[in-house]
């Protein structure tokens, strides 16, 4: 039986449906990004924490710091483990200026939060990207390397 362009068009309709729920139901993709050169994997995690605004974010990433922003070690989405030794760099983070470069997506029932930063021990023009829903999935991916 030859499929009609009625039918062709109602499944083409229907793909487009799906993937624009999926969209808003997946905020960071179906799988993470794989590891690129100088790039490692994107990370996914749960945070113990729920974000209803830029500040919530910014409290979040003060209790964080060593993990995402100014450790010596590449930034990670899971806790360090306490023996790793771990220097802060010399670097003041002016928080308030970090806050205004925080985007907000606005999604039907949530929002993205995201945050692009330039780690310490990477070159310029290398950065990473923190992205985090309001209820807390995060996601971090970034380049830094030779």
């Amino acid at each position: 039986m030859k499929p009609t362009p009625r039918r062709l068009f109602s499944w083409f309709l229907l793909a487009i449906v799906f993937l624009v729920l999926l969209h808003f139901a997946l905020p960071f993709g179906l799988i993470p990004k794989l590891a690129f050169p100088n790039c490692g994997p994107e990370g996914w995690a749960w945070l113990e924490a729920r974000f209803e605004n830029k500040q919530n974010v910014i409290a979040y990433l003060q209790a964080h710091e060593l993990q995402y922003l100014s450790g010596s070690s590449l930034p990670r989405l899971v806790d360090i483990p306490p023996d790793m030794k771990i220097t802060r760099f010399d670097v003041e983070i002016d928080w308030q200026a970090l806050e205004q470069t925080i985007e907000v997506e606005n999604r039907l029932f949530y929002k993205i939060y995201n945050l692009t930063y330039t780690h310490p021990a990477c070159m310029k023009g290398q950065y990473y990207t923190l992205r985090v829903t309001s209820f807390g999935w995060a996601s971090l991916y970034g380049c830094c390397g030779i």
